[in-house]
């Protein structure tokens, strides 16, 4: 019965007249089938492109479900009717587009598959069983389809694996689950083996494999950083046996070396043996027989018994009917290795032709950083350099260096004069003698009066005459007070008149004199003056001095140098290097790689003063992509 639905999934018709019904299952590989309706039949209406058809053979066993992909009608004298082909369910995932660059990194396998069903615009599939668990690196970019990136996925896988569908729910269940390894079927002479053949094809045994990635010549990925600096894959059994055959493998998609070794190993394993095919028409006796093991299977692992062969234990990796309605019950199998049609081989030629026009490779690039400057045991030659992170592959990062005469344009100044000093006395006397002549006279007339102050005194007084007793019934004190600025005085009056005389006076006092004259014959005077210890300032008036101008040199030179590169020191000492490998000393990451995306510094350091020339020299393999498209 065949029952077709719409791309919702809804049904529409069932097919009643549909004959020539047939499959083809490949192995981890897209099926197809195809069936015919007659022209004139009303259904044709309903068997529109890419709409859905569910196969159950008629003993209702289910075949599988296809989308309607080409048809062809055919009409002559004796043949009215279109021949309708399709393909698998699985086929939905080609109508959907990796746009641009995607990688994913230390994913699971499970986070790997969601990740490309991720980019389906109507979810028909989701993951159900994963049995892998392998954490490989993917990038993928510009392609048509999601098919081909699923596919993609267990390819680096060295030990077998199944994919498998159930399309009896919606949205449909894709597992990637390890084949079983039980014998489910027989084929046996005389019972059920109506004919056998066996192909045996040792032009393409390989078994000495150079992997390549990403990149070209020199810096094209190869697998020597992780098979101990070896660049090939080998198996020595087959090369005893038949010889060594190499062949040199490329898949520019993969940028990691581990994924690329896993790659080429799992194509080793299947390329060190001929590959041997068992094409067989076996009589499908399981719905007379009733029992499982008549019932030959895609997938399945079973035991062929032949007289002339022997006995085979092989895996079916290929099952078709050319009629499941009519015919005489044979099925067509292909055992043990699948081989390749004209179809899967020119198909897979196109993919890499489109792949590598979409694939953004890269180029050779030079970087180079100078620096010529003066430098000491304080103040090293310091370059910082850039590895980008686009970086798929570093040749080399070499130093040039020499060491050179320290240098300065900073001359002397011309002097502007001179400027002189004085220093600090001890102190001294100076002896002056000045010489008056001829004598000379002062006259002062009217009297006067003259006080001392050289301190505070007073005057015990009397009233009376010149001659009087001193006897005197009140007295009159006067007071000189030093720290006054006016004589203070106690006045009383006298029971007599008369003059006022001094008695007795204590301290400092003054004295009245009369109008008198001084005579000063010729005379000297010595003055002796007493300089304590003192300096002299001085100031100078602002002024500017012309540069001498000039370059200058020290006469000696530095006799060793130390050099660090991202904190390790390089074992080379002498003033001079040329290219020098700086790459072993570059900080790494956990893989033992350069890291990428940050500067990294290198250090010069006299052990004196000197002036460095140097350059670094990087050649880099860059991918032509970058982060953003612009």
């Amino acid at each position: 019965m065949l029952r077709v639905f719409d791309k919702s999934m809804q049904p529409v018709a069932i097919l009643e007249n549909a004959y020539n019904v047939g499959y083809e299952k490949y192995y981890n590989q897209l099926w197809s089938a195809t069936f015919t309706l007659p022209l004139d039949d009303e259904k044709n209406e309903h068997c529109k492109p890419f709409y859905f058809v569910e196969i159950i053979d008629k003993y209702d066993e289910y075949i599988g479900l296809f989308r309607i992909m080409p048809n062809i009608l055919r009409r002559d004298s004796n043949t009215h009717e279109i021949e309708y082909s399709l393909q698998h369910a699985l086929s939905t995932l080609v109508s959907d587009v990796i746009e641009g660059y995607e990688q994913t990194t230390n994913l699971t396998t499970r986070e790997n598959i969601e990740f490309i069903l991720g980019f389906q615009t109507t979810t028909y599939w989701v993951l159900k069983d994963c049995e892998f668990s392998s954490r490989f690196h993917y990038k993928w970019e510009s392609e048509n389809g999601l098919l081909a990136p699923l596919f993609s996925i267990p390819q680096p896988f060295a030990e077998e694996y199944e994919w498998q569908f159930n399309t009896q729910v919606f949205p449909f269940e894709l597992s990637l689950v390890k084949p079983s390894q039980e014998l489910e079927w027989v084929i046996r002479y005389a019972h059920n083996l109506v004919g056998i053949e066996k192909e045996e094809d040792p032009t393409e045994i390989v078994n000495r494999i150079y992997p390549r990635g990403v990149g070209e010549g020199v810096n094209q990925l190869t697998v020597s950083d992780v098979n101990n600096g070896v660049t090939y894959l080998e198996d020595t059994e087959s090369i005893n046996k038949y010889g060594l055959q190499s062949y040199v493998w490329i898949d520019r998609r993969i940028e990691n070396a581990e994924t690329l070794k896993a790659n080429g190993q799992s194509l080793l394993s299947q390329w060190k043996n001929p590959k041997v095919v068992y094409r067989t028409n076996a009589a499908d006796v399981s719905s007379i027989t009733g029992e499982s093991i008549d019932k030959h299977r895609l997938g399945k692992k079973g035991r062929i018994y032949d007289p002339d062969l022997g006995t085979l234990d092989k895996r079916v990796m290929y099952e078709a009917k050319s009629d499941i309605f009519g015919g005489e019950g044979v099925i067509d199998l292909e055992i043990g290795s699948l081989t390749d049609d004209i179809a899967t081989i020119q198909a897979d030629i196109e993919r890499k032709l489109q792949t590598n026009e979409a694939y953004s490779q890269g180029a050779t690039s030079i970087l180079a950083y100078n620096y010529d400057d003066n430098a000491d045991g304080n103040h090293p030659a310091v370059i910082r350099f850039y590895v980008p992170p686009e970086a798929v592959n570093i040749n080399k990062v070499d130093l040039t260096f020499e060491t050179t005469e320290f240098r300065t344009y900073g001359g002397t100044t011309e002097a502007g004069g001179q400027v002189s000093k004085t220093t600090a006395s001890g102190g001294s006397t100076t002896v002056s003698t000045t010489s008056a002549s001829g004598g000379g006279q002062t006259t002062s007339s009217g009297g006067g009066q003259t006080s001392s102050e050289n301190g505070s005194h007073f005057h015990r007084l009397f009233v009376g005459g010149e001659n009087a007793s001193a006897t005197f019934t009140k007295r009159r004190y006067f007071a000189y007070l030093k720290d006054s600025d006016v004589a203070t005085s106690v006045n009383f009056e006298a029971d007599t008149g008369g003059d006022i005389y001094t008695y007795e006076a204590e301290g400092d006092h003054t004295h009245t004199v009369s109008s008198h004259t001084h005579s000063v014959s010729d005379h000297t005077h010595q003055v002796s003056v007493n300089i304590p210890a003192h300096s002299h300032g001085f100031e100078i008036d602002p002024h500017s001095h012309p540069i001498k101008h000039g370059i200058f040199t020290l006469s000696t030179v530095p006799s060793s140098v130390t050099i660090k590169v991202d904190g390790n020191t390089v074992p080379h000492t002498s003033t001079s290097g040329d290219g020098l490998d700086l790459v072993p000393y570059m900080d790494k990451d956990s893989e033992g790689k350069v890291l990428r995306g940050q500067y990294h510094t290198l250090e010069i350091e006299p052990n004196g003063l000197g002036r460095i020339n140097a350059q670094v020299f990087m050649q880099l393999f860059l991918q032509s992509r970058g982060q953003y498209s612009i």
